[in-house]
């Protein structure tokens, strides 16, 4: 399509929006780009709604104000990144331009009262480039200091100031979350936009998932950059405007993300393939080549989109443009599989099968992980059923069942048929302790095979019961029939096996599920693909009988059970009921301690992180003795000395026991609070005290050494976790017990 065409279209009085969006889509399909000459007048329309060339107006009093109000200190880290923007390129190689760059980054900051982060430049590069034919040569005769506070004689006059507005515009639009005033809630967000955009990736190319998860790569690991700077950083000028021509011709924001989904799966092969030491550099070197590929990558990327319910796209909207607070969109960060409401589900169940020859939906299967004993107290028509019993010797009715790897894997050898050429919705009853047994697992086991379109139904049949009954006067779709429904006796099954779960809750054999000890599927991300440190309290935990037999009688079990739990209440005091959490909840990733933190190297940044990742009470930690040496020292003994009649510093032995955190430090926002720990947790104090007392400390020092300051009194007993000899004599040999 040539330009005359378009602007025919655009000058049109009967013209409408969607027709010229129509027209430009033809015009990206056929040509990769828009046109060149009137890319500025589109953009201006896209992004503005205004039809016409953007305007120039210098707004010089304002940025007076700006200059004047911003710290040095910001001023010279704008300078400084503007000094080295683009600097192959001639357009900004000329002095004239940096100013004009550095002034609008100064303004920019000023007008939206946010702090300049690393990145915005580039964001700004491509609206300074759409304007370059009007850039003339300085003569540099003016002279120009950061420390001045009056507006450059060359910024009052320059015609760059036409990008500024759509740069303004760009950023409110497709990326409202760096604009956050609160750093906090800036890390927040964009740990939200990590855990969505990994969500897509287990979604659409679990190979790639685990491949990544294996290696210990998370995505702050890699796509950083891509999310902060939108792709600004990865690609060259004329490639990111054939990107932000897409973007803004699609109108859709998400598309941004779908676009990194695709990138990095083109790359899919390589990533397989490479050495894991430099996989991270990899990942951070991907782009695409020539303006073709980026419309490639995109189209691709689209096409995703319409596969994956549309749903998530408006769960993962809300969570990264509109809510401003902690919300269930933050607890929801712990589930790691596409999660569909009721009215979600019923979305893409309901949605034409084909649209067209190129945006295919694929078929939307619905199964049923329960027992069959639930199954049959009610189910929905539609639902096929995993037949569970199957897999087994004998008939088993509602006894506790943990699927072992050879169930699951004749579970996965049932849906080879359906290998992602449909999109599997997993159902269980919807309450928490039972999906980890009928739904999670299976999830996983599937993904694990390089099983795309997985996803499960969030609240499972009493999430679909309870719309039903919110609906009971309407008309309901013929999809919703329900077979044999009988609520009671549903009910009752569901209590009876949570009842038999939760007596054995702890001995779980998912541990070691192709080398990811996962427990509990709904933990965040990091505790998932981290490499999790075992040892021999994980290997070898059982129950006092050893696992428990699949016919054991239930009330026999929970029974033994119950006099299991209160035998060790008597015997191990109150400060060894923290080894009685679960075990998925004791287990420490050796992930947190990497990097070590180091009083030299120590910033506010590194801190607030490390103290994120710090286990919480009752975890155990196990490290070999040179991971202890070269990391952050965390645990420090007194003993009481009766001969010296003084308290004797030493550090524990790392090959001698393992250790149960039993306080925490907390969170300030502050370098100096390394100096002002406070116990986070409440702890345990023992009024019987002997003269034989050994304190255990959770506490930051900078090496392993006996003459490190104590960032508190040692001889306030308010910051002290005391125990008698015998609980420590009960705690040791408790932990021996467990090797």
């Amino acid at each position: 399509m040539d330009v005359e065409a378009i602007v025919q279209i655009l000058d049109h009085p009967q013209s409408t929006n969607q027709d010229i969006l129509e027209h430009l889509k033809n015009c990206l399909s056929l040509e990769f780009q828009l046109p060149t000459i009137i890319r500025p007048r589109l953009w201006n329309f896209l992004l503005l709604g205004k039809n016409g060339i953007p305007e120039l107006h210098v707004p010089v009093r304002e940025l007076k104000t700006a200059l004047n109000s911003l710290s040095n200190t910001i001023k010279e880290q704008i300078w400084l990144d503007v000094s080295r923007l683009r600097t192959n390129l001639w357009l900004f190689q000329q002095k004239q331009v940096r100013v004009m760059a550095y002034c609008m980054l100064c303004l920019f900051c000023y007008q939206r009262e946010i702090s300049y982060f690393q990145g915005l430049h580039e964001i700004l590069a491509p609206f300074i480039f759409l304007f370059q034919h009007e850039v003339f040569a300085w003569s540099g005769e003016d002279f120009f200091s950061i420390a001045d506070s009056n507006v450059p004689q060359v910024a009052i006059f320059s015609p760059l100031w036409k990008g500024y507005p759509l740069f303004c515009g760009f950023l409110e639009r497709y990326a409202p979350f760096l604009l956050e005033k609160s750093e906090e809630m800036l890390f927040r967000l964009l740990r939200r936009a990590f855990y969505y955009f990994q969500t897509l990736l287990v979604y659409h190319s679990p190979r790639l998932f685990w491949t990544l998860a294996d290696a210990e790569i998370t995505p702050d690991m890699y796509c950083i950059s891509w999310f902060v700077t939108l792709f600004a950083r990865n690609l060259n000028l004329e490639e990111l405007l054939v990107l932000y021509d897409c973007l803004l011709v699609s109108g859709n924001v998400m598309t941004i993300f779908y676009f990194g989904l695709e990138l990095i799966i083109r790359h899919q092969a390589i990533i397989c393939q490479v050495n894991k030491a430099i996989l991270p550099e990899t990942l951070m070197n991907m782009t695409v080549s020539g303006n073709d590929q980026v419309w490639e990558t995109w189209l691709d990327g689209e096409k995703k989109q319409y596969i994956t319910p549309q749903g998530f796209h408006r769960h993962f909207y809300r969570a990264l443009y509109e809510t401003k607070e902690y919300s269930k969109e933050d607890l929801s960060l712990e589930k790691n599989f596409v999660e569909l409401h009721v009215d979600d589900w019923l979305e893409e169940w309901s949605r034409k099968q084909q649209v067209d020859d190129s945006l295919p939906i694929l078929p939307f299967f619905l199964w049923d992980c329960r027992s069959k004993e639930e199954y049959d107290t009610g189910h929905l028509a539609i639902a096929a059923r995993i037949p569970w019993e199957s897999f087994h010797v004998g008939d088993r009715k509602t006894v506790i069942m943990y699927p072992s790897k050879e169930i699951l894997n004749q579970a996965v050898e049932m849906f080879e048929p359906l290998r992602n050429i449909v999109r599997i919705c997993l159902i269980g009853s919807g309450d928490d302790i039972l999906d980890q047994i009928d739904v999670y697992p299976l999830a996983l086991a599937l993904t694990r095979s390089n099983f795309a379109y997985v996803s499960i139904l969030s609240g499972g049949i009493h999430s679909i019961l309870e719309w039903k009954q919110e609906r009971k006067d309407k008309a309901l779709p013929h999809y919703l029939e329900w077979v044999d429904l009988d609520c009671m006796r549903q009910r009752l099954i569901e209590e009876r096996r949570k009842a038999s779960i939760q007596s054995t809750i702890g001995s779980s054999p998912f541990l070691g599920w192709n080398s990811q000890p996962i427990l509990d599927l709904r933990h965040s991300f990091n505790q998932i693909v981290s490499k999790w440190v075992r040892g021999k309290i994980a290997s070898s935990v059982t129950t006092p009988r050893g696992l428990m037999n699949n016919d054991m009688e239930e009330k026999n079990a929970l029974q033994y059970n119950i006099e299991e739990e209160e035998r060790k209440k008597n015997n191990m005091g109150s400060l060894a009921e923290s080894l009685l959490m679960r075990e998925d909840e004791r287990l420490v990733s050796k992930h947190w301690l990497d990097p070590p933190l180091r009083w030299n190297t120590c910033d506010v940044t590194t801190w607030k992180v490390w103290c994120q990742k710090v286990p919480k009470v009752g975890s155990v930690v196990d490290l070999d003795r040179e991971e202890w040496i070269d990391s952050l020292q965390l645990f420090y003994v007194q003993n009481w000395s009766d001969s010296r009649s003084e308290w004797i510093n030493r550090m524990i032995g790392i090959s001698e026991y393992y250790f149960v955190v039993l306080a925490r430090d907390t969170l300030h926002t502050s370098y100096a609070s390394i100096k002002t720990f406070r116990p986070l947790e409440d702890v345990h104090q023992v009024e019987d005290m002997t003269d034989n007392i050994v304190v255990v400390y959770l506490k930051a020092c900078v090496k392993a050494s006996d003459d490190i300051p104590w960032p508190w009194d040692r001889h306030d007993e308010r910051w002290m976790i005391k125990l008698n000899e015998r609980q420590v004599n009960v705690f040791v040999r408790l932990l021996k017990r467990k090797n």
